[in-house]
């Protein structure tokens, strides 16, 4: 028998489907089935391939997303400060190195004003000028007595140094704050500490001497600057 949906009279089979067939003798049964139409196998195979391939690119999609959505993370994450290069200066060419400040030129603290000879007789120098001058009246110091001859100040502005060396300006000056008295023995090669009346500070290094308030005393002087830095 053949047939779609038809009811085998033989076996009481019912064979649903496409080009069923049964047939046989002495109550033996031999059902044949046919395959499904031409072409059905290529199509299932195509059908599995594209099923196989959709789902590859979701895999490959998914994974994707997940590496995008981590890296978002990190990099919205706060990122380390970092301090602002400083801007090169106007005008200067890109890459150059900037130049060095200039070094700021300062007095050197013991500035000498004037170096030289000086004569202390009745009259005695104006330490303060450029150069010393004889000025009556109104001298640093000048020769009071000469038998034996002394150096007198009007203030206490002498003092003798009794070191090694010639004094600093700052040691002059200390020492005359500390011990300065108004008159002082002259005698060759005697060093006297001097304070000027404009707050200069002196030093002087008797050469010569004499009993004769003409001539007086002689003497190397070196007269420092007001400001000591």
């Amino acid at each position: 028998m053949t047939g779609n949906g038809h009811t085998g009279g033989v076996s009481g089979n019912d064979f649903r489907g496409h080009g069923g067939a049964q047939g046989g003798s002495h109550n033996t049964q031999i059902n044949f089935f046919g395959g499904p139409p031409r072409g059905g196998r290529q199509w299932v195979a195509i059908a599995v391939v594209a099923l196989c391939v959709l789902g590859l690119v979701g895999v490959v999609a998914w994974v994707v997303t997940s590496s995008g959505d981590n890296g978002s993370a990190e990099s919205s994450g706060p990122s380390p400060s970092k301090s602002p290069s400083p801007a090169p200066p106007s005008g200067a060419a890109e890459g150059a190195e900037a130049p060095a400040p200039s070094a700021s030129l300062s007095a050197p603290t013991s500035t000498i004003q004037w170096r030289g000879k000086v004569r202390i007789a009745e009259h005695g120098p104006r330490l303060d000028k450029v150069p010393p001058k004889i000025d009556a009246g109104s001298g640093d110091l000048d020769l009071g007595l000469v038998n034996p001859p002394r150096l007198t100040a009007w203030q206490p502005d002498l003092a003798i140094w009794s070191e090694r060396g010639m004094p600093t300006r700052q040691e002059c000056s200390e020492l005359v704050s500390a011990q300065g008295v108004r008159q002082v023995e002259a005698k060759v090669g005697a060093v006297v500490c001097v304070n000027t009346m404009e707050g200069r500070a002196a030093v002087l290094t008797i050469t010569s001497i004499s009993d004769s308030f003409t001539t007086g005393v002689t003497a190397e002087a070196t007269v420092w600057s007001q400001s000591d830095g």
